[in-house]
Parts: structure tokens; sequence; C-alpha cells
């Protein structure tokens, strides 16, 4: 009878620890980041931050900031205040709103995670790239190594192209639109940004092309005057 108890008491403890085991390492988002930063001196500034919201709607009204393609051909496309998640196909399946993010930032996407590294602070986000939640957050200290991984992000950011085993993906000069071309040589459109927005956009430009010619028109004609006043004296 004792022994049996010691069989059942062993046959459960092993059953818990299987269990265990993979809830941890195959449920659960492991905390791994794509970007090779020394974190050893890392800031936790996850207090900073509150949990994204998950979106159902295609955002096309920002420029892209950043765009990375999965192991499985899943695409991550970013704008300001946005990223957008399509599936191997192309097709829309749902985005992360991120207002708090500070000026520009990469990413790098793996199904299960997206990581965010906020190029003006130094800050790195990890998020759980299903539900939005925020997972790790540190600032970057400057080291010999962290520097060369900040200069070779900094060169890789925003790239005309990137290629997978499949496809060719484009980002245009204007930032407005993300392509992939196939080998068949069919181009499929990812990420158009709205028409509307990029007219908003030349609006602004040439207003604050105006705005400039009128101050430094301004500030000749006053120089222009003060001289002409110095002369006379």
């Amino acid at each position: 009878m004792q022994d049996c108890m010691k069989k059942l008491w062993f046959g459960n403890l092993s059953v818990s620890i299987t269990c265990f085991i993979f809830f941890v390492f195959i449920l659960s988002p492991v905390k791994t980041f794509a970007f090779d930063f020394d974190k050893s001196e890392a800031k936790n500034v996850i207090d900073s931050y509150t949990n994204y919201e998950i979106i159902n709607e295609n955002q096309t009204y920002e420029r892209v900031d950043d765009f990375s393609i999965s192991e499985t051909g899943n695409i991550a496309i970013a704008t300001n205040s946005y990223v957008n998640f399509y599936n191997s196909n192309g097709e829309f399946l749902y985005g992360i709103n991120i207002p708090t993010l500070s000026g520009a930032f990469a990413i790098e996407y793996t199904d299960i995670t997206l990581e965010i590294y906020e190029i003006r602070t130094n800050r790195l986000v990890l998020l759980n790239s299903e539900n939005a939640e925020i997972m790790e957050a540190i600032k970057i200290q400057k080291s010999t190594h962290n520097n060369a991984e900040i200069k070779k992000i900094e060169e890789s950011f925003r790239p005309a192209y990137k290629k997978t085993t499949e496809y060719t993906y484009f980002l245009n000069s204007t930032l407005s639109e993300v392509s992939r071309v196939g080998s068949d040589g069919e181009k499929q459109i990812i990420y158009h940004m709205n028409d509307d927005a990029n007219f908003g956009d030349f609006l602004s430009a040439i207003m604050i092309f105006f705005i400039a010619i009128v101050i430094i028109t301004y500030k000749i004609i006053s120089k222009i005057k003060t001289e002409h006043l110095q002369s006379k004296r």
C-alpha cells in the first residue's frame, strides 16, 4: 500500500512539473530581444508606459516609420501612432495603438512579440503582439557594444527594400507605401497612406514654406531699414 502511494505521489508530481514547464516555456511568450543590446546596466522604465490597445481598423493616415517581416511571413508596419499587422497573404489582421512613443522608432516582429526601439530616447519596449501587453521596457545605456548596435539600427532604419525567400518588400521614398514583388513579378500593395492625408501633408509643407519666406523677407527688410537709418546718422 505504501509503495502504491509513493508511485501515485511521484506520478502526480511529474505531471505537475510537466504542466508547469509546458505553461512557462511553451504557452508564455519568451522575453528575448531581437536587437542585440547589452542590457546588464539597462534602466527599467516600464512604469512610464501603459498597455496599448488592440484595434480592428486598418490605420493608413500616417507615414511609415519602419516595417518588419516575421519568419512565417507575417508583416508588421509601424507608423507614428500605430502598428498594423498583416498575414502572409498581405491581408490586414489587427493593429495596436501606441500613442506614448517618442519620435521615430525601429521594430522587430516575431509573430508572438513586437520589439520597439525608440531612437530618440534609447528605450527598448517588448510587447506581446497578440494582446498588446507590455512585457518589458528598458532604457539602453551607452557603451561600445550598444553604440555599435544603435549605429546598425540607424543604418537599416526605414529600408528601401527587404528580401525574404518569397518576396522583395519595398518602402517608397515618401514613406507612404509598403509593397512587395514575388518571383512572378506581380506587385502587391500592403500599406498605402490615405490620399487625403497625403494631400494634407502637401498643404502643410506649402504653408510652412510660405511662412518661412515671409519671416526671411521680414528680417531682410528690417535689416535694410536699420542699416539705412544708421547711414543717415
